[in-house]
């Protein structure tokens, strides 16, 4: 089972919050260039949402290395990111005040990329890793630019309506395997696993909707794997071309695990989709 292969972990500790905060500098900054990496002299990619935000980081388990992280915003004065950034539609305003998060700075290393494509995996491999042996700090090796993700044309005439996800994307899938019974690409089995946990994590705290802002290329990979959200809004210039969708979690948990064998034995049989850094654990040195 793929679940098996990562750990994503809730950055609750000053050791786990910098690893987080670098990792969204490397992709950010280094890779892909949407921020100025001279605004973050200590390395650490950082804005003013960060202070009312869920921090993840996610790492391999077999290498011990750190692959990813992600973040929930929570609304402050019933606003989110995406209400600063474009339009969102009248008639989904109302999830706010009944309690909504968005998920957001969404990072994989293309080192991870590399090394998934190369099948070279050892704690060795060319890239980044962690410093030392508490975790509290990540050498940057190799820095190169580079999109993450392929890009696609801005907008190809798809109708983008209240039909949502399946509206934008459908055209575009038609052209692909779409079965989820067979083994999911490789940034598909990680974005899965960090998307279950911000999802669970939501849950837990009962929250029942997600926002996310995405482009075309995040947008199928989330279809793929069986995810059906509305669309929220219209679309917008940030980074390229975004797609405001809203989910209402159980309802996209439940018709995920209905359309994909992976994503039910992920979210039925996957074991704990995250951890607290600060939770007690019998290597107490873990995170200092």
């Amino acid at each position: 089972m793929f679940g098996a292969r990562y750990e994503v972990i809730v950055a609750d500790t000053p050791g786990t919050l910098q690893i987080h905060h670098e990792i969204r500098y490397l992709v950010y900054c280094l890779e892909k260039g949407f921020e100025d990496s001279r605004a973050f002299s200590d390395g650490q990619e950082s804005d003013h949402w960060d202070s009312n935000a869920t921090a993840f980081i996610v790492r391999e388990r077999e290498t011990g290395q750190w692959l990813g992280a992600m973040r929930l915003v929570h609304s402050v004065q019933g606003e989110l990111p995406v209400h600063r950034i474009t339009r969102v539609s009248a008639g989904d305003a109302s999830p706010v005040t009944g309690g909504a998060v968005e998920l957001s700075r969404i990072c994989i290393t293309q080192d991870y990329v590399r090394r998934r494509r190369t099948g070279s995996m050892t704690s060795d491999a060319p890239g980044w890793g962690i410093q030392g042996g508490d975790g509290t700090g990540v050498v940057w090796r190799n820095q190169q630019r580079g999109p993450l993700f392929r890009t696609t044309p801005a907008d190809d005439g798809e109708c983008l309506n209240r039909q949502g996800m399946n509206a934008m994307v459908g055209p575009v899938l038609a052209k692909e395997e779409l079965s989820c019974s067979l083994t999911l690409p490789m940034r598909s089995e990680l974005f899965a696993v960090m998307l279950r946990a911000a999802i669970e994590y939501s849950r837990d705290r009962n929250i029942p909707y997600m926002y996310f802002l995405v482009n075309r290329a995040l947008a199928r990979m989330v279809r793929r794997l069986g995810f059906e959200f509305s669309l929220a809004g219209v679309p917008c210039e940030y980074r390229g071309t975004r797609y405001p969708f809203l989910a209402h979690l159980d309802t996209a948990v439940q018709r995920a695990i209905q359309a994909s064998p992976d994503m039910a034995r992920l979210f039925l049989h996957g074991g704990e989709p995250y951890r607290l850094a600060s939770a007690p654990r019998h290597s107490c040195r873990e995170w200092n």
